[in-house]
């Protein structure tokens, strides 16, 4: 913690280092003679490592006019240590638990490719899937951040906050079972199309050209096809404020009054995501089906009007 020119800039930083041990793991078999087939235990090991930053600004500061700025940052890595005995892998049909990977891995279907990392087709030109499932994604963010500024002049106030979200996957189901009928808006192309790949059987660029609807129909079978940026920057609130003169509340009973607007969720930016809105956990904060977006209902807007009194 650091504070300058009497506090008109202060900064706390922190990093840490944390190593998580005895993490619950449910669902491990064991021997049908004791009467159930599986049970949980205490043995995973986890570590996280990140740091943390909060920068507190007041570039001015009069008796009419005030501005002060708040700027967060936190980044944060974390990886699975071990299981349970010789387990490598957890998982639950949703996001997986892999030694030596993040927690929250994506685990599923995946991409044929060649060693040059270029998605494969077949004779029809239409991408292939590879024969092996692996990892397709990782649902924690690069970084996060906020910007909250505060402005006053002489009764009025308003202020802004910012949230921003860099990195971290999210798998899009909507666009997954909507590439089977056609409903997804980028499905409007119809039309023919030459898929930039490698055609598998002669290795060369594939040059064969196909309909949109088998297209997308073949994307409906690879879940990595939906996978998706989930990075964001949203408004997450504006407000503007006035408050009272005390010297017009002398003959009232009141100390105080403040009249106030308040906007919640007024935009947001997500340029990689295809769905409504990217921080909806479709399955709620349960550990084992996190990044997933599937017919959600996405955050709402609303609109605050406030009238405050004190006595």
């Amino acid at each position: 913690e650091a504070g300058f020119f009497n506090n008109r800039i202060t900064l706390e930083a922190s990093y840490f280092n944390k190593k998580t041990i005895d993490g619950i793991i449910p669902s491990v078999a064991i021997a049908p003679s004791t009467g159930y087939a599986a049970t949980s235990v205490n043995s995973a090991v986890m570590r996280n490592t990140g740091i943390e930053i909060l920068l507190n600004v007041s570039p001015i500061k009069s008796r009419d006019f005030s501005w002060d700025l708040t700027v967060n940052y936190t980044r944060i890595r974390n990886k699975v240590l071990s299981i349970y005995k010789d387990t490598k892998q957890l998982g639950n049909g949703f996001t997986n638990i892999i030694v030596g990977q993040p927690y929250g891995v994506i685990f599923g279907t995946r991409y044929a490719r060649n060693a040059a990392g270029k998605i494969l087709t077949d004779d029809a030109g239409l991408p292939l899937a590879d024969d092996t499932q692996g990892i397709i994604g990782n649902i924690n963010p690069d970084w996060l951040g906020g910007i909250n500024s505060n402005f006053r002049y002489k009764q009025f106030n308003f202020s802004f906050f910012f949230d921003v979200k860099k990195g971290g996957d999210i798998q899009n189901n909507v666009d997954g079972y909507g590439y089977f009928y056609g409903t997804p808006k980028v499905t409007e192309d119809r039309g023919p199309r030459v898929f930039d790949g490698i055609n598998a059987t002669t290795g060369q660029p594939n040059t064969v050209s196909t309909n949109g609807q088998a297209y997308y129909q073949r994307l409906n079978v690879i879940l990595e096809s939906v996978i998706q940026d989930a990075s964001y920057i949203k408004l997450r609130n504006i407000s503007i404020g006035y408050t009272v003169k005390p010297v017009w509340l002398v003959k009232t009973p009141f100390k105080s009054a403040n009249f106030s607007v308040t906007g919640h969720n007024l935009w947001i930016h997500a340029p990689h995501f295809t769905g409504g809105d990217p921080e909806v956990s479709s399955f709620g904060s349960s550990n084992g089906a996190q990044g997933i977006y599937s017919f959600s209902t996405p955050t709402s807007k609303s609109v605050d009007f406030s009238i405050k009194f004190t006595l």
